[in-house]
């Protein structure tokens, strides 16, 4: 993903990873790390130039899940949990099971 501000060095490392990278077990650790780049934008300047390319990478539906979920709802870097609901921010305790 840190690459991808380079667009020749992100495409050779695709090139070179190509077989590693599309099994299942990378494309989970590569959304991980769109996720955590994308929470980043708001407060790194890095991660905000990152997000579009970021974003471009990721299959359509997500791409728009994310770029919605931390941009159109003004969240400031809010964290969705798995069920699309908020996150409690630190210290806020264990989040009750849903009904």
């Amino acid at each position: 993903m840190y690459a991808l501000l380079a667009p020749a060095t992100a495409a050779r490392i695709r090139t070179e990873l190509d077989p590693v990278l599309d099994r299942p077990e990378a494309r989970t650790g590569l959304l991980t790390v769109a996720a955590q780049n994308l929470q980043a934008q708001d407060r790194t300047d890095f991660y905000a130039e990152l997000a579009g390319p970021v974003r471009g990478q990721l299959p359509p539906p997500l791409g728009g899940l994310l770029h919605t979920a931390a941009v159109s709802n003004g969240n400031g870097g809010q964290s969705f949990g798995h069920d699309g609901t908020p996150s409690p921010g630190p210290g806020a305790g264990p989040v009750p099971a849903a009904q």
